[in-house]
């Protein structure tokens, strides 16, 4: 007979799960069927058991008892070799016979063998030990796989296959049939949960594995590019000294030998001291692209008439090639705020360009237009022209044609890049217009400030 004592003591879902050894969802089908009664209390509606109902249920059923899984705790202890094996010809039918790697999967077996024999120890353990148990397996197995170079799919579906041979054998012995409703509930609880943790454990390693990995990679590119930078900018600083000077002795003895009606000596240095303007040209870029690459290109702004400038450089340009004839179409003029010096580099770079890609053509047209808010400048060549998928990239550093459809031609891929920087650096935009094999159009513009 019940005494009005232990009637009054009330549980907590904890702590008649505690006594039990059971989940508190099972708890919750014990209450539904009536095989035990919960009160509610308070706006949650808090479960509370009494204790007497509590312990005359775990006197009553053996298969809640701390041994109910006494028969599959023993027949997993006896079994884990075979279960292992089992689990590890599922996972290589299903790699298949080109991904499979005998040598990395099976070095794992005493790992997957482990996992069976604990979960058989902890089955009738509460949950928060066992899973304790298992992170500290699932940390040296994840580590392992990672260091072993398996790929989260052989580390992962490894664990999975193994989960689903301890099922497929204590189905084939029929040990899960004798189970309870409740028990069998109560078993698969704990194997998903313990095995779960094993391939939680071995995605979360591999995650921050690979970032980290992804990180490193990441800094030693930009390390890399760094020291790339600084060595194409020492080199060209120490390149433009000597270039000038041996520029300077050449243009002295090319007037000597004028002088002297040796034309032939004179032809020669002339052809010399042209390669030294295109040397010079190309040490100039890359000390641009270090300066761009550095934040350290500075502009000397001032107010000047935009025509007067795109005037100035077809006249420059227009003495370099006798085979092009630079046509100017140039709207009413604008005074703009800007840097003269380097928007007429942006102007040589691409009427330059211009000539060097229509080699068969004789004609480039400037145009220049004028609107309320900005001022904008095109080059029109007829020469080869750019494809659509590559015209998004002519604008970037060392960018070169690769395509075996397209004729290539010498250079570096700087000066697109450089005047695509200087106009981004000045308000402005730049952009290309074309069509392969009929020429290209290359256009920027550039803002109208008010004085």
């Amino acid at each position: 007979m019940k005494s009005s004592e232990d009637q009054e003591v009330l549980l907590t879902t904890r702590e008649a799960c505690e006594i039990l050894n059971c989940h508190p969802n099972t708890l919750r089908k014990w209450d539904k069927r009536g095989t035990i009664t919960a009160m509610r209390f308070g706006k949650r509606g808090d479960r509370r058991y009494q204790k007497t109902d509590i312990l005359s249920l775990l006197n009553k059923t053996s298969t809640i008892s701390t041994s109910r899984f006494s028969r599959i705790k023993k027949f997993l202890k006896e079994n884990a070799d075979e279960i292992q094996k089992s689990a590890t010809l599922e996972h290589k039918l299903h790699l298949g016979k080109e991904n499979y790697r005998s040598e990395y999967i099976n070095k794992y077996q005493d790992y997957h063998i482990k996992i069976v024999i604990r979960l058989a120890n902890y089955l009738d353990k509460p949950i928060d030990e066992g899973t304790e148990m298992f992170h500290i397996l699932a940390e040296h197995l994840a580590k392992q796989s990672v260091k072993d170079e398996l790929t989260i799919e052989e580390a992962v579906d490894g664990i999975i296959f193994l989960k689903q041979a301890i099922w497929k054998k204590l189905h084939s012995e029929n040990l899960l049939k004798s189970m309870t409703t409740e028990s069998f509930y109560e078993f698969s609880y704990i194997t998903g949960t313990y095995v779960d943790v094993v391939a939680s454990k071995i995605a979360f390693t591999y995650h921050n594995h690979y970032n980290l990995q992804i990180e490193r990679e990441l800094a030693e590119r930009k390390k890399l590019e760094q020291q790339k930078d600084e060595f194409i900018g020492i080199a060209s600083h120490e390149l433009k000294t000597p270039v000038t000077s041996v520029k300077a002795y050449t243009q002295v003895l090319q007037s000597r030998f004028a002088k002297a009606g040796d034309e032939k000596s004179a032809t020669m240095l002339m052809k010399m001291d042209t390669q030294l303007d295109k040397l010079s040209v190309l040490i100039g870029d890359l000390l641009d692209v270090t300066k761009i690459e550095a934040g350290n290109l500075k502009l000397h702004e001032e107010w000047f008439d935009f025509n007067e400038v795109v005037g100035e450089i077809i006249e420059q340009t227009q003495l370099i090639t006798e085979k092009h004839t630079i046509v100017k179409k140039l709207a009413q003029s604008k005074t703009i705020y800007g840097d003269r010096d380097r928007i007429g580099q942006v102007l040589i770079n691409l009427i330059s360009n211009a000539i060097k890609y229509s080699p068969r053509s004789d004609k480039i047209i400037v145009t220049t237009k004028a609107t309320k808010n900005t001022v904008i400048a095109c080059v029109q060549d007829f020469g080869i022209g750019i494809p659509k998928d590559k015209q998004e990239k002519v604008f970037e550093r060392f960018y070169r044609a690769e395509d075996k459809s397209i004729e290539t031609y010498p250079g570096m891929g700087l000066g697109l890049y450089i005047s695509s920087e200087i106009i981004k650096r000045q308000g402005g935009k730049i952009w290309v217009e074309s069509e392969q094999g009929k020429g290209s159009i290359f256009c920027f513009s550039l803002p109208i400030k008010e004085k």
